[in-house]
């Protein structure tokens, strides 16, 4: 991670949170910020949007009126708010023990299901973080194993709490449109969920 590059965004991360810059909510985000810089930013500083497109790509956003020039400050406000979500995420999760404590199995249970990806869960820090997310009233959410092993690998965590806990007019029921969590909770078909899974 480029050092520089990351502590020219901490004030506007701060600013956008209009806190000062030195409060621990800023501190959490902030470590959060520079976890997600690791996960995403390649080693480098980057310079412009289209930076890796042709010439003849850049030409034609060009000529789109399509801006590719991103100001630091609007990049740590895009990444802050991530990053954000990504704190709350962490926070909103348990390990492995606590996870099998929820669903009343042995902890090597829980490692096998999230292996075979029948349970969701990521590494943070060599450690697996189980995400609330897919607990219902402290069991799991009914289906979810037929769902997750559907996910693109290369999906981030933030990405699947986003896609299963927002509604979507491609799950209704009774007119209303229902997040794929919801979907499940009131006894909706996985394998449509699953399907859905497979094209994020």
């Amino acid at each position: 991670m480029d050092k520089d590059l990351s502590l020219s965004w901490r004030a506007p991360i701060a600013r956008a949170m209009k806190e000062p810059e030195q409060s621990s909510d800023v501190e959490l985000v902030w470590r959060s910020f520079l976890d997600l810089l690791e996960r995403t930013v390649p080693p480098g500083r980057p310079t412009e949007a289209g930076a890796d497109l042709s010439a003849a790509e850049a030409t034609v956003l060009a000529d789109g009126s399509v801006g590719l020039t991103v100001s630091a400050e609007t990049t740590a406000r895009a990444l802050g708010r991530t990053a954000v979500r990504w704190a709350s995420l962490l926070m909103n999760s348990v390990g492995a023990a606590a996870a099998a404590r929820m669903i009343g199995v042995q902890e090597s249970r829980v490692r096998q299901r999230l292996a075979n990806r029948t349970l969701y869960g990521f590494k943070h820090e060599d450690t697996w973080r189980v995400p609330r997310f897919q607990f219902y009233d402290n069991r799991l959410v009914p289906g979810v194993a037929a769902v997750f092993p559907h996910l693109p690998d290369t999906i981030t965590p933030v990405a699947v709490e986003t896609w299963f806990t927002i509604p979507t007019m491609e799950l209704v029921l009774d007119d209303q449109p229902m997040s794929p969590r919801d979907w499940l909770v009131a006894g909706g078909d996985p394998a449509v969920v699953g399907r859905l899974a497979a094209f994020l």
